[in-house]
């Protein structure tokens, strides 16, 4: 009996393991023991630490999909959560291609022009969808071809390179030669100036057509209605005065004029008058006041017209809804007002005008989509990019005051202009900061022959142009103001780096807001320039766009923009297909 135990045992020793899962625990057949003579699996990879217990996997029968989970599951939230549903993605661009144009989102369209905007409106002409499927249907790519390389035999960067280095080495180093010295002249003359200084002196003092003691006088008594000129006092000021306030011998001269040379008995006047630099610059400001406060009151009066033709141009108007909608179809495929499930746009940025250049046929043509808004509104109204340019003649640069124009914006940006009207400002400071700092570099007795003397001429100047100042920053805050509250009205609420509130914050705004409102006008210009091109390409070139006419070329019998220009059956007729 022993003995059979034993050999019992043995037998259950040799026959196989089998672990029974917990799944089939509950009924069932247990799977199949492994083949005999299978040897032992590659052992587990060592590793740092205890490695993380296998994640048990539910079996799944081959080529069938996991079973739903249970109703019960879901209601109690037992069981795995099903996955959050996922939105339809949109269509994909009826062309194989977008327009990457910056969107404004819809809650940001609140009182702009695009919450005024109606592009689909009943009366508006639908879009020739044919014609913009002739023009951007994709085509197929032709197979590449590898071109040889455009490089002479022979020859390579390198040479060029180094024949430049070699040109740029070639040459000898101006050598500058030592200063002479002061001393005696041949003809017994004191020489205060060395003779490179003196022949320079002598070259710029040619230029001045006002003798050097009338100059002095006019300095040292501050004769502010002299004739002198401005163009020979910045000649003075820029060639002269440099040279001079670097001689100190000259400045600190005491002996008598006639001991020295001509040119130092010419320029000894000018040097021995107090604060001379200071009260050239105060001459030169007091002849120039009127021709720059009138300049930069019209380059402000500039930026106002500007803000209120942007805003109330129609014109504009009608080429943004007409953008919109080329836009929409581009993109969506969408001619109508939720035509697209709310995928199609409603506003877009500024800066996505000039977009529409770089959006291309797809057989490599120069047509683009700004062609297409051309195409569109040609027929509609003919004389556009003329109503255009004279409704914003401030932002394009027309000059022409007669057609509504006035000044132009153009003329330079807003920073340059608000750094202007802080340079006039300045300039009254300095002439203020001379009279309460420096009253006995002007203290001369009495009154000169001529006029007050020099204290009261200053003050007077003071009192004249700092009501001019003062009139000139106020009216550029309101401009930028303006402009500010158009840059708003176009989506342009929220921009990086620009406080919200900044326009009304003490110290008003900053560089970057300069940047923005001058980028805003820039890229107007711009567009209206492009779109002007596209509208002349469309007329003058209608094979080139596809257009059937019947009538004759496109917009014959007249200049770009002319009445009666058209396409298809004529002017105000519809768009060939």
């Amino acid at each position: 009996g022993a003995a059979k135990a034993k050999c019992a045992a043995v037998q259950v020793d040799l026959e196989p393991w089998v672990v029974l899962s917990s799944a089939s625990s509950g009924g069932g057949s247990p799977p199949p023991p492994p083949k005999k003579g299978a040897g032992k699996g590659p052992p587990p990879p060592k590793g740092k630490g205890k490695a993380p217990p296998p994640k048990a996997k539910a079996k799944v029968a081959s080529g069938q999909p996991p079973p739903p989970p249970s109703s019960a599951s879901q209601a109690t939230g037992g069981g795995l959560a099903a996955p959050p549903a996922k939105k339809s993605a949109p269509p994909p661009p009826p062309f194989g291609k977008k327009l990457h144009w910056k969107l404004l989102p819809a809650n940001a369209l609140g009182d702009t022009i695009f919450d005024e905007l109606r592009p689909w409106g009943e009366v508006d002409k639908p879009l020739d969808t044919q014609q913009l499927e002739r023009l951007f249907a994709p085509t197929p790519s032709a197979p590449s071809v590898r071109r040889a390389s455009a490089a002479a035999p022979g020859l390579c960067a390198g040479d060029a390179a180094a024949g430049f280095s070699a040109a740029g080495r070639t040459g000898s180093a101006a050598s500058n030669a030592p200063l002479g010295r002061t001393g005696t002249a041949a003809n017994g003359q004191l020489c205060l100036l060395d003779a490179k200084r003196a022949q320079n002196l002598a070259i710029a003092l040619r230029k001045v057509t006002v003798p050097t003691e009338e100059l002095s006088e006019v300095l040292r008594y501050m004769h502010l209605n002299h004739p002198v000129t401005p163009d020979a006092l910045e000649h003075l000021r820029d060639n002269v005065l440099p040279s001079l306030m670097e001689s100190p011998e000259l400045v600190q001269y005491e002996g008598p004029t006639e001991a020295l040379r001509t040119l130092e008995q010419q320029l000894l006047p000018l040097a021995r008058i107090p604060r001379l630099k200071t009260r050239l610059q105060i001459l030169l400001f007091s002849k120039t006041v009127p021709l720059v406060h009138v300049a930069l009151r019209s380059r402000v009066q500039g930026l106002q017209e500007a803000c209120a033709q942007v805003r109330g141009s129609g014109a504009l108007r009608r080429v943004f809804g007409t953008v919109l909608r080329v836009g929409n179809y581009l993109n969506h495929g969408v001619d109508a007002p939720d035509g697209g499930g709310g995928v199609e746009v409603r506003g877009f940025a500024i800066e996505s005008l000039l977009k529409l250049r770089d959006f291309r046929a797809s057989h490599g043509s120069e047509v683009s989509a700004l062609h297409c808004v051309a195409l569109h509104m040609l027929p509609v109204d003919a004389s556009l990019p003329v109503q255009l340019r004279k409704e914003l003649g401030s932002v394009i640069g027309t000059g022409d005051a007669s057609a509504g124009g006035g000044p132009c914006l153009a003329a330079g940006g807003i920073a340059d202009l608000r750094d202007a009207v802080a340079s006039f400002q300045r300039e009254v400071a300095v002439v203020q900061g001379e009279i309460e700092q420096f009253p006995e570099c002007y203290g001369i007795e009495g009154d000169s022959q001529d006029g007050p003397g020099p204290l009261a001429t200053l003050e007077r100047l003071v009192e004249d142009v700092r009501e001019l100042g003062r009139g000139l920053e106020a009216s550029f805050g309101e401009a930028v103001l303006a402009a500010w509250r158009l840059l708003e009205y176009f989506g342009e609420r929220h921009r990086p780096g620009i406080p919200a509130g900044a326009a009304e914050a003490p110290g008003g705004l900053g560089d970057e807001a300069y940047k923005a409102i001058e980028n805003f006008f820039g890229t107007l210009r711009e567009f209206t320039t492009s779109f002007e091109d596209c509208w002349r390409d469309v007329k003058e070139q209608p094979k080139k766009f596809r257009i059937d006419t019947a009538g004759g070329p496109l917009g014959t019998g007249g200049p770009l923009g002319a009445p009666g220009a058209g396409y298809g059956k004529g002017a105000g007729g519809d768009a060939g297909t």
